[in-house]
């Protein structure tokens, strides 16, 4: 397969003189760009949220933080402006926490923020692009 990156959805909307990604704009991706086909998605990432977990007795208490994502991707023929294919991904991924035990022991342990956000786009794109991976069934 060969992939070509032609940039930024804003900076390739503004070289084709286009306002949205439209049937029109893929076709006129597809005539400047020479390509047959075009990768399009969007990733959306909360907000850290916090998770607090405090048993009776306060003998355990756990503070981490999570985020959630959520990827939609589709595939484009240029030539048409049709699609054709598209798929959808959601995944949480924790990003730091501290757990204490015992009111005299703890533990703390945060990701970089580098790591924890590569692995949830890591699987992200593994989870969307699922119809592209091989498989196979004992029958």
């Amino acid at each position: 397969m060969r992939v070509v990156e032609i940039g930024t959805q804003d900076e390739v909307l503004e070289e084709i003189e286009s306002k949205e990604l439209d049937r029109e704009a893929f076709v006129a991706i597809g005539e400047k760009y020479d390509v047959a086909t075009v990768i399009d998605g969007e990733v959306v990432v909360s907000d850290v949220r916090p998770d607090i977990t405090i048993t009776p007795g306060g003998g355990f208490m756990d503070f981490s933080a999570e985020v959630d994502a959520t990827m939609a991707v589709r595939l484009m023929e240029t030539e048409s402006g049709a699609s054709l294919w598209n798929a959808t991904a959601a995944a949480t991924r924790k990003v730091g926490g501290v757990s204490i035990f015992g009111k005299k022991h703890f533990s703390f342990n945060a990701k970089d923020p580098e790591q924890a956000y590569g692995e949830l786009a890591r699987a992200l794109v593994r989870k969307a692009s699922r119809d592209f991976q091989f498989t196979w069934e004992r029958q």
